[in-house]
């Protein structure tokens, strides 16, 4: 077993490559918590979890003193901050304060757990669990949230001392393994962070957060194979994890391992990974790893694009210019093969609504929805069809931007604003002629002639001129 004093990144120069790969890793670490795997279901145990409940303490323990009971015109916090103040030498109240801080009761709305500034909302916490540890320098939970807490704020250093402190106590706490690994891969200490990581793991063979960044450690010193194993035995111990499915897929694509890529970036996709999106997308458009699918490209890359993505938003745009493109007989051609498959998309939204009959060949499933009455689904999909050169569903998003829905959805809905932005950016005179009324008149955004000019730059000088009385001249719909 190792126990760190300091960390060894010190090892000289990595090449451009390894560096790439250090600073996508330490940035997975660092911004650990924002991972929407692990936001919804930390694993148990880890310390990626920033706001361990009271109840985590070991019965084996000093409990911490109770807090006093409050008058209702005071915060919780209050009361824990009274409670350390009364009884300066009593480590559970420290601790209670430092918990209550980061972790105030769901009915306290006007108690957030971060104020806008993150590193000032972490000091007083930080404080009292300091004070905490000089008080009981033993209680191994307190040390484990202080590192945790440090690594929060940026103090690498200080998180590492904290771990380290706690690998002395107790040699077999995983979770004082995983700490140093982490502030280890802040510091891109790579050998180090494994032997850390490792430690965890024999400590805690299910320890989830530890098996998935050893894969990422893996890979950052070039050891492709052994990373997909560490990803494999991730899924093992957590098949719902989409991050690790999607790491696993581009490790199999990058050892042209196509197929098995295939599954993983599928399972990713669905579970909600815009990146595996497009590359499941990419799959299907250039049929590696699959059979070549227009229609399912257009469906991943619209999903992913609903996701923010904006390579699939380019891969789209591309579809919708040459399918609208007939200049020549190849472009002709190549136009009516995506006109059909974007028809054949619109057609395979019925399937996600078997309640609903299919109507005629153009019918709308956006349409449909929206006149039964059934506006938060009738949005998304409208956007799609949309998005799949629908000029019927593009029309109605029009309309429901400005003046909203009979069954009460409002105006100026940021999800139609959004599409419009995008599709203003194609240089397709009406979706900008579209953006500019809407910045003309104020709907929704703050009036900017500046904008509208700069959309309608492209047309020529005497259509600008007659769309720019147009709309001085328009009455509102409301």
């Amino acid at each position: 077993m190792m126990v760190y004093y300091g960390c060894t990144h010190c090892r000289g120069r990595q090449q451009t490559v390894m560096a790439a790969r250090g600073v996508v890793l330490v940035l997975l670490v660092l911004f650990w918590p924002c991972a929407p795997s692990w936001a919804e279901d930390p694993p148990t145990g880890s310390p990626a979890s920033l706001s361990p409940p009271a109840q985590r303490i070991s019965p084996q323990e000093t409990p911490p003193a109770s807090a006093p009971h409050s008058a209702s015109s005071r915060s919780h916090v209050d009361v824990l901050r009274e409670a350390a103040r009364l009884h300066p030498n009593d480590a559970g109240a420290h601790y209670q304060l430092a918990l209550g801080l980061l972790t105030p009761p769901s009915g306290d709305a006007a108690q957030p757990a971060l104020a806008p500034d993150p590193s000032a909302s972490l000091l007083e916490p930080i404080q009292a669990l300091r004070t905490t540890s000089r008080l009981k320098p033993e209680w191994i939970e307190p040390r484990l949230f202080l590192g945790e807490t440090l690594f929060r704020a940026g103090d690498i250093d200080g998180a590492l001392s904290e771990y380290t402190r706690v690998v002395h106590l107790r040699r077999q706490e995983p979770r004082a393994h995983l700490g140093l690994a982490k502030g280890l891969i802040a510091k891109q200490d790579w050998p180090a962070a494994q032997v850390a990581l490792k430690d965890a793991l024999r400590e805690d063979p299910t320890l989830v957060e530890a098996r998935y960044l050893l894969g990422a450690v893996l890979y950052s010193q070039g050891r492709l194979r052994a990373s997909i194993d560490a990803y494999r035995k991730t899924l093992w111990l957590k098949p719902e994890f989409t991050d690790a499915h999607h790491r696993l897929g581009l490790l199999l694509k990058l050892v042209n391992r196509e197929r098995e890529a295939i599954k993983e970036f599928r399972l990713a996709a669905q579970g909600g990974v815009p990146e595996a999106r497009y590359f499941l997308g990419q799959a299907y458009r250039t049929g590696r790893g699959v059979a070549p699918d227009l229609v399912q490209a257009i469906h991943w890359w619209i999903r992913a694009t609903e996701l923010g993505h904006g390579q699939a938003l380019a891969a789209l745009k591309q579809l919708r210019r040459v399918a609208r493109a007939n200049n020549s007989p190849k472009t002709s051609k190549q136009a009516a093969d995506l006109l059909k498959a974007f028809s054949d998309y619109r057609s395979s939204l019925w399937q996600d609504f078997p309640e609903l009959s299919p109507g005629p060949e153009e019918a709308s499933v956006g349409l449909t929805l929206l006149n039964l009455g059934r506006d938060s689904e009738a949005l998304p999909v409208l956007i799609r069809e949309a998005w799949a050169l629908s000029e019927s569903a593009q029309a109605r998003l029009e309309g429901v931007y400005e003046q909203g829905t009979p069954g009460g959805m409002p105006a100026f809905d940021q999800r139609i604003l959004r599409y419009l932005e995008q599709c203003a950016t194609e240089d397709l005179p009406a979706s900008r002629v579209t953006l500019a009324r809407i910045y003309f008149r104020g709907l929704g955004v703050p009036k900017d002639d500046g904008k509208v000019k700069a959309l309608l730059k492209s047309l020529p000088k005497a259509e600008r001129a007659g769309l720019w009385e147009s709309l001085s001249s328009e009455k509102p719909l409301r």
